[in-house]
């Protein structure tokens, strides 16, 4: 019997009042008193709390939901979710939707494969063993922790206290958020660059108000910058890119005019520049920073930096090329 199968027979088992004692799961498994230990343990960290009395073991009562009634197509399009490459690659989430994918398949089996397939594009580095465990059970206790982070710019760790608040997925990798004692502010962080957790020791209220997709409203993609008012951002695209950007959606609040010249002016509020400065660098003159300033200077700097590196590298190939 294959040990997710075990596992979610042996949840059938434990659900009812009356408990069930190691000898008499070995026994209906026939398998050890020592694999059963090891599959409560796996039962409890997959989020099912364990009781433990005189008549056995259970599962705490309202620790699961009622059974819920799906249909093929809803069934089929929350089997693709569980799929995603995506939410499958922290392990600490992979073994919790190897169970689900299970469940879902005694509810109705596999009608064949989906036609919809998501890309799940991931660029996460490896994600330290128990660290998103770490910051999970922290944010449902209200605790902060101490973790070990390495620097985006340096090789070198630092050492935060973070009062973490959600963890997420967003710009093709897993990040969490939260007030950095030492900043007094509210950070994002990589979960690949974490390299340890422990709890603090310390208590933290999160903010009442707190909503990750308002939090994030004022980005670009990820990063909302620190504090201040939005800004609105024009950009104008040439008429070679109009069915490009028309056609797809780039942002919640943007705003799109088609010019009578065919060219595209395009509008939108953020409180960050630099990456959609990187963004318009990437069209190679054919998207033209108008406003704010800021913006027209982060372009231009991105510009000259690629032109003067480019030509460092041309000068370079023709010396090689006359030898």
């Amino acid at each position: 019997m294959k040990k997710t199968t075990r596992l979610l027979d042996m949840m059938a088992l434990l659900e009812g009042r009356r408990g069930r004692s190691v000898r008499e799961l070995a026994d209906h498994f026939g398998t050890t008193e020592r694999t059963i230990f090891r599959d409560l343990r796996d039962l409890e960290e997959i989020g099912f709390p364990l009781t433990n009395d005189e008549h056995g073991y259970r599962i705490m009562e309202g620790a699961i939901m009622r059974p819920l009634h799906l249909d093929v197509g809803e069934r089929a399009l929350l089997r693709l979710l569980v799929e995603n490459p995506s939410v499958r690659k922290p392990s600490a989430l992979a073994r919790r939707l190897e169970i689900l994918a299970a469940k879902l398949d005694r509810i109705a089996p596999p009608s064949g494969p989906s036609k919809l397939v998501l890309a799940g594009i991931d660029r996460s580095g490896p994600i330290q063993p128990g660290v998103i465990e770490a910051i999970e059970g922290a944010i449902e206790r209200g605790e902060a922790i101490e973790m070990d982070y390495a620097s985006l710019r340096s090789a070198s760790r630092s050492r935060r206290v973070v009062e973490p608040w959600a963890i997420f997925h967003r710009s093709e990798a897993w990040y969490f958020v939260g007030r950095c004692q030492r900043h007094e502010e509210a950070r994002m962080f990589r979960l690949d660059r974490v390299a340890s957790v422990r709890p603090a020791g310390t208590l933290f209220d999160p903010p009442a108000d707190f909503d990750l997709e308002s939090f994030l409203g004022g980005a670009w993609s990820l990063y909302h910058g620190q504090g201040g008012e939005p800004q609105e951002v024009v950009i104008r695209f040439d008429a070679s890119l109009a069915p490009l950007i028309a056609n797809a959606r780039h942002h919640e609040g943007e705003r799109i005019e088609r010019l009578p010249d065919g060219d595209l002016e395009y509008r939108v509020e953020l409180r960050n520049l630099d990456e959609i400065a990187r963004w318009i660098a990437s069209f190679g003159g054919h998207a033209v920073a108008i406003s704010p300033p800021e913006l027209v200077a982060r372009v231009r700097e991105l510009g000259e930096g690629i032109i003067r590196e480019h030509a460092a590298t041309l000068k370079l190939a023709a010396r090689t090329a006359k030898k």
